[in-house]
C-alpha cells in the first residue's frame, strides 16, 4: 500500500515515544509498507552532536536519566525538566532536517525520544505533518526492554530497568499530552494491529 500525497503535498510523519517503546520498528515496517525511503532517526542527530560536544553534560546523558542534574530523586518534576532539557539539545538540528525535507518536497518519517511535543508546537500545526504517538502498557514495555534493549543499543537492559520509572513518566507524559492537544495516539500491543492503524492515519 503506497502513501497517497493530499495536494500533492509530502508528509511529514513524526514517531514519538518513550524509550524501548517501539518507534524504531514501527518506523521501519512502516516505511517499507508505505514505499517511504527516508527514515530520521534522532537518536543519530544526538549522537553525532554528542561527540563534537564532549562538555556538554545533557547530550552526554540519556532522556530518562537528565533529571538527575535537577533533582536528587526522579520526581516527575525532575524527569519532565530533564527530559525536556535533553530534548532541547537537538531541537536546531531536527528544524533543519524538517526544513531541508520540506524543501525538496520529500515524503519522511522521523522517530525518537527528542521529538518533544512542547518544543515543536509550530511543526505539529503544519498541515503536512503527522504526529503518530506511540503508546505502551508498562508489562508491554518491561518485556520490550528485555527482548531489544541489548540486542538493538548495545546497553544493558539493567540500565533501562533500574530507571523504568523514570521512563514510564515520559511515556505517560506524551500520553497526556496528546490526549489534551488531540495528537493520535496508539497502542504498541500488536504490530500487526499498529501498523495497519498508523496506515489508516496517515493513508486518509
Amino acid at each position: 500500500m503506497k502513501l497517497k500525497k493530499s495536494n500533492n503535498k509530502n508528509k511529514l510523519i513524526l514517531i514519538l515515544g518513550a524509550p524501548v517503546a517501539g518507534k524504531s520498528t514501527i518506523s521501519s515496517l512502516l516505511a517499507h509498507k508505505l514505499g517511504i525511503r527516508h527514515i530520521i532517526d534522532t537518536d543519530i542527530l544526538r549522537n553525532v552532536k554528542a561527540i563534537h560536544n564532549p562538555e556538554n553534560k545533557y547530550i552526554n546523558s540519556f532522556s530518562f536519566l537528565c533529571w538527575k542534574h535537577f533533582g536528587k530523586r526522579p520526581t516527575k518534576k525532575a524527569v519532565l525538566k530533564g527530559y525536556k532539557t535533553y530534548s532541547q539539545q537537538v531541537i536546531s538540528e531536527l528544524r533543519g532536517i524538517i526544513n531541508i525535507n520540506n524543501s525538496l518536497g520529500r515524503t519522511v518519517i522521523i522517530e525518537g525520544v527528542h521529538l518533544h511535543p512542547s518544543l515543536l508546537k509550530d511543526v505539529f500545526k503544519k498541515e503536512n505533518v503527522y504526529p503518530i504517538v506511540i503508546n505502551v502498557d508498562s508489562t508491554e514495555h518491561k518485556r520490550n526492554i528485555k527482548l531489544r534493549v541489548k540486542a538493538s543499543f548495545n546497553h544493558d537492559p539493567k540500565l533501562y530497568l533500574d530507571n523504568f520509572e523514570a521512563i514510564r513518566i515520559i511515556n505517560n507524559y506524551l500520553l497526556e499530552y496528546s490526549q489534551k492537544n488531540g495528537f493520535q495516539v496508539f497502542q504498541n500491543s500488536n504490530m500487526k494491529t499498529v501498523i495497519n492503524e498508523i496506515i489508516t492515519a496517515v493513508s486518509s
